[in-house]
C-alpha cells in the first residue's frame, strides 16, 4: 500500500514512517519542511523521496498528498503552550483532522489512523485508563485541543468511517536524528532537578512500540477501533533509581506533598512572565499529570495486534544514553573522546538486546556496564564481535568488580585521554 503518513518530523511520526516501510509499504510524507526532514530520514533509515511540501492545514496541499494512497496515519499536531496560543492550536488540530482524516474517508480511503492521546481521558483520581472511558481532558489547552479533534473523528467513526485511534501515554525512545520528543525532554529535565511529588509516577510506553502497532492497525480490516498504547508505570521512586543506577549522577526523589505541588504549578501559571527560563514549562497541568498518571490497560492492544510492549526501563534507557552522549559532546567539543568511545563501545543500535537486555549504559564510565555493576564505574572489558558488531564483556569476577568498583569519571576519562596520547580536562 501507498500510505501517507503526518508529522513525520516528529517523534511518533518519524517512527510510524520506519515501522510502516518495514512492513513492505510505501510512504508519502506530508511536512511543513522537507530540509528538517531528511536528516531524520536519513538517521531512521525510510525513504522521503514522495514528500509533500505543506501544512495540515491547508486541504489543497492534503487532497494532492491524499491522492493515489490507499491508507493514511495522522500524526501531526500543534502543541502550544502559551495561553495566548491556545485557540490558534485548537483551531489548528482541528482543522488539520478534518482535511487529512476527514478527505481521506471521504476519499474511499479504507485504512485510517488517529494519533491521539491518553490525556482525552485524565481526571483527578483516574487509576486505570482504557478506551472506553468517557472523554474529559487533563484542563488544560492542549488536553482541550486532543479532546475536540477526538469528538470530531468519533463522528466519523459512528457514520461508518474507518477510523482506528490510538492512545499513547507517555512516549519515549530513542531519539529521531536529534528528536527525543516532549516526554523525553521532560525525563531529561529530571536528570537536573530531581523528581518532585510524592504521587510522581509515569506511564512509559516506548515509541518503537507506538509505531508498530500504527503499521499493523494498517493491516487490520477496514473497520474502526480505538486502543490504549500505555505501556508500563513507574513510581517517582522507581524513575529516580532507575536514572541515578544509569546515568552515574544521584536523581533525587523528592516527596513533597502533591498538593503543594499542585499549588506551585497554578502559581507559575499566574506569573508566567516572571518564571526563569528553567521553569518555563511547569505548570499546574503539568504537575497533575505527574502526580496522577494512571496506569494503562494494555491487554486488548496486545491480545488484537500481536504486540508485546517493551519494558518501561528499556524506553529510558534510550533517553539516558542519547541525554548522556549529548553532554558528553558539550564536554569534549573536539569529539576526540567521542568517536574512540563510539569505537570501543557498541551503540545501542548495534547491541543485541535479546542477548541480555539488562546491560545498561553507565555514562560514569562511559561504557556498558552489567547488573552485577552497582557503582557504573570502569572494569577490565573483553571485546567479541558477532553479526551485531562489537560486545563488551568484564574479565573480572562479580565479587571482585563490586570491591574494586572506586574509579572516578575523571580517572575513566584520563585513562582514556593517556591511551590516545593527549592531554584532556574533566569537568
Amino acid at each position: 500500500m501507498r500510505v501517507l503518513i503526518t508529522g513525520a518530523t516528529g517523534f511518533i511520526g518519524a517512527w510510524t514512517a520506519k515501522a510502516v516501510q518495514e512492513r513492505g509499504h510505501r510512504l508519502r510524507l506530508l511536512v511543513r519542511d522537507p530540509m528538517k526532514l531528511a536528516p531524520i530520514a536519513a538517521a531512521l533509515g525510510f525513504d522521503a523521496t514522495d514528500t509533500v511540501a505543506g501544512d495540515m492545514t491547508d486541504s489543497g496541499r492534503v487532497a494532492d498528498a491524499l491522492h493515489g494512497c490507499e491508507a493514511v496515519v495522522h500524526a501531526a499536531a500543534v502543541v502550544a503552550l502559551k495561553a495566548e496560543e491556545a485557540r490558534d492550536m485548537i483551531e489548528a488540530n482541528l482543522e488539520g483532522a478534518r482535511n487529512v482524516v476527514g478527505q481521506g474517508a471521504a476519499q474511499g480511503i479504507e485504512r485510517i489512523v488517529y494519533v491521539s492521546s491518553s490525556v482525552v481521558f485524565w481526571h483527578p483520581g483516574c487509576k486505570l485508563v482504557y478506551a472506553d472511558l468517557p472523554l474529559r481532558g487533563g484542563g488544560d489547552d492542549y488536553a482541550n485541543s486532543k479532546v475536540r479533534v477526538e469528538q470530531y473523528v468519533r463522528e466519523l467513526q459512528q457514520q461508518g468511517a474507518p477510523v482506528s485511534i490510538t492512545y499513547p501515554c507517555t512516549v519515549l525512545g530513542p531519539p529521531a536524528c536529534h528528536e527525543l520528543g516532549e516526554s523525553g525532554e521532560g525525563v531529561s529535565s529530571f536528570l537536573k532537578s530531581g523528581i518532585p511529588g510524592r504521587g510522581a509516577g509515569l506511564t512509559i510506553v516506548d515509541v518503537r512500540d507506538v509505531a508498530d502497532v500504527h503499521a499493523r492497525l494498517l493491516e487490520t480490516g477496514p473497520d474502526a477501533r480505538r486502543y490504549i498504547v500505555g505501556g508500563h508505570h513507574l513510581s517517582g521512586a522507581g524513575l529516580a533509581r532507575y536514572l541515578s543506577a544509569n546515568t552515574g549522577r544521584t536523581v533525587r526523589h523528592f516527596p513533597v506533598p502533591d498538593s503543594v505541588l499542585i499549588g506551585a504549578g497554578k502559581l507559575a501559571d499566574r506569573f508566567r512572565s516572571r518564571l526563569p527560563a528553567s521553569l518555563s514549562e511547569f505548570s499546574e497541568a503539568g504537575a497533575r499529570y505527574l502526580t496522577g498518571a494512571p496506569r494503562a490497560d494494555n491487554v486488548p492492544v496486545e491480545r488484537d495486534l500481536g504486540v508485546v510492549l517493551r519494558p518501561a526501563e528499556e524506553a529510558l534507557g534510550e533517553v539516558c544514553v542519547r541525554t548522556c552522549a549529548d553532554e558528553s559532546a558539550r564536554e569534549d567539543p573536539g569529539g576526540m573522546l567521542a568517536r574512540e568511545m563510539a569505537r570501543r563501545c557498541p551503540t545501542r543500535s548495534q547491541y543485541d538486546r535479546r542477548h541480555d537486555a539488562r546491560w545498561t549504559f553507565s555514562r560514569s564510565a562511559m561504557s556498558w556496564k552489567s547488573p552485577h555493576c552497582s557503582t557504573g564505574t570502569p572494569v577490565p572489558w573483553t571485546a567479541t564481535t558477532g553479526p551485531y558488531g562489537a560486545r563488551f564483556s568484564p574479565t573480572t569476577p562479580a565479587s571482585t568488580t563490586r570491591r574494586h568498583h572506586t574509579a572516578s569519571r575523571a580517572v575513566a576519562t584520563r585513562s582514556l585521554a593517556g591511551s590516545l596520547g593527549t592531554s584532556y580536562s574533566s569537568r
